[in-house]
């Protein structure tokens, strides 16, 4: 349909008004509660409903299935890989892990070839579920290299992501 949602877990929700504030605070952000498992799971979302967004983003290859069937026709720059990281990468607290689930093959190539090429690091896909795949880059220096390219000038991320990101590139000075 055309209802665009952003939804992130509960230790995020500055990031929610992050967004709905560059949205000009025309959305609003509502508190999602499930029970998995007997555990109380929080989050928070913002969503609108735009057709002409919702265009935009099929155009791009993103779709209400994108989990599994991404294959994007976007550029892919900083910003971007900076942003799938936020939301489906993992940053090993060893600094030694940047990686990137996703259920699409295509879409976990065209990252590999992207981060191959653009940051120079060694990069890998390993099918770890049925529909999953992880992207990852390992090693502390090219960890490092990596995490310098894409949160050394940022200014739009997810706070606890960057953090981790900042401790990593401090842990070890090393010249690029």
């Amino acid at each position: 349909e055309n209802r665009i949602n952003l939804g992130l877990q509960e230790r995020d929700e500055k990031h929610i008004d992050k967004y709905i504030d560059f949205m000009g605070g025309t959305i609003t952000k509502s508190k999602c509660i499930k029970n998995m498992n007997n555990k109380e799971f929080i989050s928070y979302r913002a969503s609108f409903r735009s057709t002409l967004v919702s265009k935009f983003l099929y155009k791009l290859g993103i779709t209400p299935n994108k989990s599994l069937t991404l294959d994007y026709k976007g550029k892919m720059t900083n910003d971007f890989i900076r942003g799938v990281i936020d939301g489906d990468g993992y940053i090993r607290k060893t600094h030694t892990e940047v990686s990137i689930a996703t259920g699409s093959i295509k879409f976990a190539k065209q990252l590999q070839e992207f981060i191959i090429n653009n940051y120079k690091v060694r990069c890998t896909i390993r099918k770890t579920k049925v529909h999953l795949y992880t992207v990852g880059v390992f090693g502390g220096k090219q960890v490092r290299k990596i995490l310098e390219e894409l949160y050394g000038n940022a200014d739009v991320y997810l706070e606890r992501k960057y953090l981790n990101a900042m401790l990593c590139r401090n842990t070890q000075a090393t010249t690029f």
